[in-house]
């Protein structure tokens, strides 16, 4: 290794490199795992964010799922051209367009929801239901934008 790259070790005193760590090996099971429906864990949350069927802002769905907004375009004109969701003006107020999955959105944001559920059960098991909720909550503590986690 050369002088300007420090050896993994130097940052394992830091819970911040933990916690990248954890969230690194977290998304990378959960991308295999919906892998099997050929799409990326964003596929599934913007489908989840939309599954309730009321319809969202570009700018709302974006916040709520911490992702740049042209970054958030770019996926959502891909899953527009693959049927999975549609824009619709909003009927209260013409100059919002709203996001909405279509019935073939739902249909495989109900199937990624089991893997995901299959996921999140694989993590419950390994950390012990008690140390999950404990995770939960400590984890909601950082999130300013949330109050404390369920459970």
């Amino acid at each position: 290794m050369s002088r300007t790259t420090p050896p993994p070790a130097a940052f394992d005193g830091y819970l911040t490199q933990h916690l990248a760590r954890a969230h690194a090996a977290v998304q990378a099971r959960l991308e295999a795992a919906l892998a099997a429906e050929g799409v990326q864990v964003e596929h599934w949350k913007v489908l989840r964010v939309l599954a309730d069927a009321h319809g969202h802002a570009m700018g709302e769905v974006a916040q709520s799922l911490l992702m740049h907004p042209p970054t958030l375009t770019k996926l959502v004109d891909k899953m527009i051209a693959q049927g999975l969701a549609m824009r619709s003006p909003d009927s209260a107020d013409n100059r919002r367009v709203l996001l909405y999955a279509t019935d073939q959105g739902l249909e495989l944001s109900a199937r990624l929801d089991a893997l995901v559920q299959a996921h999140e059960d694989s993590l419950v098991h390994r950390l012990g239901a008690a140390k999950a909720r404990q995770l939960r909550t400590l984890l909601s503590t950082l999130d300013e934008t949330r109050g404390p986690a369920p459970g």
